[in-house]
């Protein structure tokens, strides 16, 4: 009988081949020019629905087409295990540490979601002291301390740092461009699908390193994209550089931002 910590254990180990997947899916992409960011999302989907799909796989695959689940927890059904070798091999885990894991990825759920949620009260609220502007041919909203950045889950928005505006004409088209590229390609909404996977499955490692990875991905896909405008390398570059040292917040805030 498969108990529910074993399964988190199985988890786990699905997710680092799929990990696997997407760092070989990512360096093919970077030669052919292909994005990337999609491998980094479809390995997140697979990460957080796979197990659970795994349970509908018969027991028996040859010989046998019976569907009969071995019952966890009273409700939660487990048909083949994945990983038959590595049970045998692994010391067994106690049946009473399931409530423990219970209530632990519930509380880390609740953590994430709330966090999601935090996020999103304190841009709009933000926002309010944020003003419109038109730059470069298209509207942007300047805020004194808050991005550069492309948010918006429905309609994606282009906010700017009030010192943005005192850059090299040349400079500040470039981030512009960069920015609505996010906006153009549904980069906000791909973070924010990435949080919600992985308030999912909030206390698997890997699905964390993923989130990472994708936020990466999104960038480099990103600054590919605006290269292949014609831009020229030295000078998206010094943009790069500016920008980053400009621009403030912890990795976590900021990965809500693309």
């Amino acid at each position: 009988m498969m108990v529910i910590t074993t399964w988190l254990v199985h988890c786990v180990l699905i997710a680092a081949v799929l990990a696997v997947g997407a760092h070989a899916w990512e360096a093919s992409a970077r030669w052919s020019g292909r994005s990337a960011r999609w491998a980094w999302l479809g390995a997140l989907c697979g990460s957080v629905g796979l197990p659970w799909l795994l349970q509908l796989v018969p027991e028996r695959v040859a010989g046998d087409v019976s569907l009969a689940a071995i019952p966890v927890m009273g409700s939660m059904p487990v048909a083949a295990e994945p990983f038959p070798l590595l049970d045998e091999a692994l010391p067994a885990l106690p049946a009473d540490l399931t409530p423990v894991a219970v209530t632990l990825w519930v509380v880390l759920s609740l953590s994430v979601v709330g966090y999601i949620g935090w996020m999103t009260v304190s841009v709009a609220r933000a926002q309010r002291r944020w003003r419109r502007a038109e730059l470069e041919g298209g509207e942007v909203w300047v805020a004194r301390n808050v991005g550069p950045a492309a948010l918006g889950i429905r309609a994606g928005m282009v906010v700017l740092p009030a010192w943005a505006l005192q850059l090299a004409a040349e400079l500040r088209a470039l981030l512009l461009l960069h920015e609505r590229e996010h906006v153009r390609a549904g980069d906000p909404r791909m973070v924010f699908a990435a949080l919600l996977l992985l308030a999912a499955m909030p206390w698997n490692p890997v699905v964390w390193y993923m989130v990472l990875r994708l936020r990466n991905a999104i960038e480099l896909d990103c600054d590919a994209r605006v290269l292949r405008q014609g831009v020229d390398p030295r000078t998206y570059g010094a943009l790069l550089l500016e920008v980053g040292r400009r621009r403030g917040g912890s990795p976590l805030v900021m990965a809500t931002f693309a």
